[in-house]
């Protein structure tokens, strides 16, 4: 009898605590008619972080419509562009200082042609301004894979044709991995910046290589992707810090990017005066 009781109470204990941890998953938000050929997800920008975003293809033609919202799911902006009398167009990226060094938000869309049976590939501002194309050419490669490559000479995109072409493109901004590798997890990589926002003369980089690097570079940039600085850094086997001072610099946004190979990754900086 007593064990049936104690049963019956271990019983009642997980029901309780089923019942308890469902609770915890609650409805945020619901956003309607969001169905294809319509998209909504969330995307990062480098300036801002990250946002909903919802891409209407289906707006009354030949417009389309991009509208992104704060994560607290207020509208944040509005975009009404021009869809290039395609038959369909698919957004393929998002940043803020890729494709353009202003600050605002770039789409960098795919769109096919029924009439053509091409692919090609468009950049469009936050103004709805067509800021760059190119017919023919998309972003994605036969294997699915990104067309955009972060290199030691420079961002360079990718665009591919059917007809076999491919075109090489140097991009204006700085790339921000703000994946770190997570996929990576033996590699350990980092860099980390302190203090961060700073009104100091000094800032330390606190940073570790990928195991397989025994050198590497950081390179600061400003808002408009210039250098204002770089350094040679080793690896070590204790943490590695280096010391900068930037009196000279301005208030502002700056990224400092570290690098090591074909490896890099870059973290934002903030100078308040």
């Amino acid at each position: 009898m007593k064990t049936t009781k104690k049963i019956a109470v271990l019983i009642a204990i997980l029901m309780a605590f089923a019942i308890r941890t469902q609770a915890q998953i609650v409805l945020e938000e619901s956003y309607s008619s969001i169905e294809e050929p319509k998209f909504f997800g969330i995307v990062h920008l480098e300036l801002t972080g990250d946002v909903y975003m919802w891409v209407n293809t289906l707006y009354p033609a030949p417009a389309a419509q991009i509208v992104l919202y704060s994560m607290d799911h207020d509208v944040w902006k509005m975009v009404y562009f021009n869809s290039f009398s395609a038959s369909a167009v698919k957004m393929e990226y998002t940043s803020q200082n890729l494709f353009s060094v202003d600050g605002k938000v770039d789409f960098l869309l795919e769109s096919y042609s029924s009439t053509t049976g091409l692919l090609s590939t468009y950049i469009i501002n936050e103004d709805g301004e067509l800021i760059f194309s190119a017919d023919g050419f998309t972003i994605k490669h036969e294997n699915n894979s990104s067309g955009i490559f972060n290199t030691n000479h420079g961002i360079k995109m990718l665009l591919y044709s059917n007809s076999g072409t491919v075109r090489v493109y140097d991009l204006p901004g700085v790339f921000v991995d703000i994946s770190e590798r997570p996929n990576n997890n033996e590699n350990k990589a980092s860099l980390n910046i302190f203090p961060n926002p700073t009104s100091s003369g000094m800032i330390t980089l606190e940073y570790n290589l990928p195991n397989e690097m025994n050198a590497g570079q950081i390179i600061l940039y400003d808002m408009v992707g210039q250098q204002v600085g770089i350094y040679e850094v080793p690896q070590k086997s204790t943490k590695t810090e280096l010391s900068i001072p930037i009196t000279n610099f301005s208030t502002g946004t700056y990224f400092c990017k570290l690098q090591a190979g074909n490896w890099s990754t870059t973290k934002k900086l903030t100078v308040a005066r």
